[in-house]
């Protein structure tokens, strides 16, 4: 099975009876000012065609890769906590002070990026948009230490993202290295989004899809 994206060759992470993954070629993105992309599924040994269809397509399209349901609506964000290597959640929550590292798609291109399904071969390759993170009820970029305490304040950056950029692991993954603010309430879920161009990664006031972190005591 082969799939083209306005032409280009699709790396494929996985392919099924009734779903296939897909990493967006980087030449295919160059387009996304048409609005939708041509998605087309061949088979390679015949050249047969086996499905097409337009798809949309933005620059950027941030999103959270999910882990477990914690209730209706809501549900882990896919999160490594840096100290200790565990996942986030319930049972291994991170420390205020501490970083995560979060798992999202949808940066958008990158300077020199890497070829298409591989990693980065020669150091790291950050995110080029503008980058926002709310947690809790705050905006980092709001935070201000005030004596010994975390105020939001707006119009401040007291740099709470150590990296944004292409995961060194994993093909086509978006990674953000986030230290957990200290005015972040502890002892539970917080929510967690992500504005990339000032795109969201979800409604902020939705209620019925939320992804959060677990924020120790």
């Amino acid at each position: 099975i082969q799939v083209m994206v306005n032409g280009q060759a699709a790396p494929l992470y996985y392919v099924g009876p009734t779903q296939i993954n897909f990493i967006v070629p980087w030449d295919a993105l160059t387009l996304a000012n048409q609005g939708n992309a041509d998605v087309q599924v061949i088979k390679f040994s015949t050249g047969q065609l086996l499905a097409a269809s337009l798809i949309p397509l933005n620059d950027v399209s941030p999103a959270i890769y999910l882990g477990q349901p914690i209730s209706q609506g809501v549900t882990m964000a896919a999160a490594i906590n840096v100290t200790d290597n565990t996942v986030n959640g319930p049972l291994h929550s991170v420390k205020r002070g501490d970083y995560v590292s979060i798992y999202l798609t949808g940066q958008g291109l990158v300077a020199n990026p890497p070829a298409d399904g591989d990693i980065p071969k020669n150091g790291l390759v950050p995110t080029q948009g503008s980058l926002r993170v709310f947690i809790g009820t705050d905006y980092t970029d709001q935070i201000v230490l005030v004596g010994n305490e975390q105020r939001s304040i707006p119009g401040v950056d007291n740099n709470f993202i150590n990296f944004s950029g292409l995961s060194p692991n994993y093909p086509g993954l978006w990674q953000i290295n986030l230290r957990i603010p200290m005015a972040t309430a502890p002892g539970g879920p917080a929510v967690i989004l992500v504005y990339i161009n000032s795109v969201p990664s979800n409604d902020i006031n939705a209620t019925g899809y939320r992804t959060v972190l677990y924020i120790g005591n």
